[in-house]
């Protein structure tokens, strides 16, 4: 026979997949090419970024359906030397720009020169929460659009398991909902980068 109720509880969804912002090591660097890509991290769901440059009384923004721009783009003209930019950056989400993520500031050089760039590599992951209970998701920051691979080892070297996934969905993965209490390496690949994550399930 069915009993009554527990007391209810209330779980909100996010009304957006989150914000985002210029990738680290950029924040904060100083570019000498006027065709240096400057990239965003990616956020699964977005269907476009919006990028606010500001320049003392300037601001100018410049709409992307992927995580990328350089200066360039602002009106064609070489950047400034010498001069800070100040970067914002929105997702488009619903069809509708959200708000803007944290600021970051990107300074030109003295001397600018005019050669197409050889863009700067991003890779870095985060796997979280660690330790965790069921499941934990990947935070998976990169310049690159290739598909992301993830492997699973036990401590004794087993694999346990393997994922082939596009970029965009990595943030989405839960893993480990089936894995016995333990200690595992993750490894994350893409491309020729690769990064190896140790993580503990209670």
């Amino acid at each position: 026979m069915w009993q009554d109720y527990g007391a209810s509880c209330n779980v909100t969804t996010p009304e957006t997949p989150g914000f985002t912002s210029i990738s680290f090591p950029q924040c904060g660097s100083t570019i000498s090419n006027s065709w240096a890509t400057i990239f965003a991290a990616p956020i699964a769901d977005a269907q476009g970024y919006r990028f606010e440059v500001v320049n003392g009384a300037s601001t100018r923004y410049f709409n992307s359906v992927v995580p990328r721009f350089n200066l360039r783009n602002l009106n064609g003209a070489v950047p400034a030397p010498n001069t800070a930019y100040t970067i914002r950056v929105a997702i488009l989400y619903n069809n509708v720009y959200q708000p803007f993520g944290s600021a970051c500031t990107i300074n030109t050089a003295g001397a600018i020169t005019r050669q197409a760039a050889t863009a700067i590599s991003v890779f870095d992951v985060k796997a979280y929460p660690n330790p965790f209970a069921t499941v934990f998701t990947l935070d998976v920051n990169t310049s690159s659009e290739e598909k992301v691979e993830l492997k699973v080892y036990d401590m004794l070297g087993r694999q346990i398991e393997a994922r082939n996934v596009n970029l965009a969905d990595a943030a989405a993965q839960e893993i480990g909902s089936q894995y016995p209490s333990g200690v595992y390496n993750i490894i994350v690949t893409q491309g020729d980068n690769v990064k190896t994550l140790r993580m503990i399930k209670r």
